[in-house]
């Protein structure tokens, strides 16, 4: 009886960590030669499902290749503007440099997630569809994707964010970093996140969807210019997608975590997507 309860928990327990591929090759593959808020410098191709996505051929967003035709990001970058204004830029490192690595790859579609509204972060998400395929390569790789309500097995584990977003707050003197950054946060659900800032004196309130990453003294963090790039966790040991930049106060201050889109709680409306 002790064996079977045993194994049932171990059964439950990997199922619970599932990384799920939707990809045409294997996923979450990380080469292991690896705007962030106290983070450091990446190498070049340590992330290679990380997207630049560009508004007008500037750098806006970023976002996570899931497969050749589609990248997930966070809907407040897309707005309510045309797919035809967007690009991603795949295999990028150095955003002032060509490195003869990078492929843009023009947007076709965008779908935000239907419950969605402007201005607002529940449901901070969306699926990008490109007009040609991603050519996969060293620099070129699909990240995996969670199963549907992996929320326990995300909780309390460190979690990696990576993009080019703001280093600090402008009026602490950040700029925008042109070479990718990462930084390793902790990762909370939505009640405690909403505690942490109940404590720091905001009436912010989180919901089934969201999580929060961050330290409580502050300092390491997503920044403008990261929003819909990837919050990533090892599963099976493979590279996978369990968070997208959304929101926060400020960035790296004290008591006040990151904000990320929960994206095993969508994998029901995602996988429609990509299908």
């Amino acid at each position: 009886m002790q064996l079977r309860l045993l194994l049932w928990t171990l059964a439950a327990l990997a199922a619970a960590a599932a990384a799920l591929n939707v990809a045409d090759v294997p996923c979450g593959k990380q080469r292991a030669a690896t705007k962030i808020v106290g983070g450091s410098g990446a190498r070049p191709g340590q992330f290679p499902w990380l997207v630049s996505l560009q508004l007008d051929g500037e750098p806006w967003c970023g976002g996570t290749l899931v497969s050749q035709w589609f990248v997930v990001t966070a809907a407040h970058c897309l707005k309510n503007m045309k797919a035809d204004r967007f690009s991603v830029v795949a295999g990028e490192h150095d955003l002032t440099q060509h490195e003869g690595k990078e492929q843009r790859l023009p947007v076709q579609a965008i779908a935000l997630h239907p419950e969605y509204r402007v201005g607002k972060f529940r449901h901070d998400l969306a699926v990008l569809r490109l007009a040609q395929p991603a050519v996969w390569g060293g620099r070129v790789q699909p990240a995996c994707l969670p199963a549907s309500d992996q929320t326990e097995a995300v909780l309390n584990r460190t979690a990696t964010v990576a993009g080019w977003g703001w280093t600090a707050e402008v009026r602490d003197g950040g700029e925008r970093a042109d070479r990718l950054r990462t930084v390793s946060v902790p990762v909370m659900g939505p009640l405690e996140c909403t505690d942490w800032f109940a404590a720091a004196g905001r009436k912010n309130r989180l919901h089934a969807g969201q999580l929060c990453a961050g330290f409580k003294e502050g300092g390491r963090d997503g920044c403008q210019g990261d929003s819909g790039g990837p919050l990533l966790l090892p599963l099976e040991g493979r590279s996978t997608l369990v968070g997208v930049v959304s929101a926060g106060i400020g960035c790296g201050r004290p008591g006040l975590p990151g904000v990320y889109t929960d994206v095993s709680h969508y994998m029901g409306w995602i996988k429609k997507m990509v299908a």
